[in-house]
């Protein structure tokens, strides 16, 4: 069986298609398993959610006696770090399954008492 130009030429364009189609998809899946950081600022403390080494991370900005607590949720689990005012840090290694979806926030304290939270900011292990 012999091809015409025409039909030669169609079937290289759909095997091209295909394959592209093939590396996108790949692409796509590749950058959804590799997590995402989830990071609360503020100009006094901080948290982070860091997918790449399951580190939960609180940072307290100034020594003025309002601390920072940094809270990560996942599938009904629930860990926290503390901070106490001092302008100090404190970081928590995690073992969560990767592609799970985790859930920061992060609270001013005072005396070691939640005063003030975030909102929450959703990250993937």
């Amino acid at each position: 069986m012999t091809f015409g130009n025409t039909a030669w030429k169609a079937a290289l364009t759909g095997t091209a298609a295909l394959t592209m189609t093939g590396i996108f998809a790949s692409t796509s899946m590749a950058a959804e398993a590799m997590g995402t950081t989830a990071v609360i600022h503020t100009s006094r403390s901080a948290a982070y959610w860091y997918h790449g080494t399951n580190t939960l991370h609180v940072g307290d900005y100034k020594a003025d006696g309002i601390g920072a607590r940094a809270y990560l949720t996942w599938g009904g689990n629930k860990v926290s770090v503390y901070a106490n005012g001092e302008n100090k840090g404190q970081d928590k290694h995690l073992s969560i399954r990767e592609g799970t979806t985790v859930w920061l926030q992060l609270c001013f304290t005072k005396n070691g008492k939640n005063y003030q939270c975030s909102a929450t900011k959703k990250g993937v292990a």
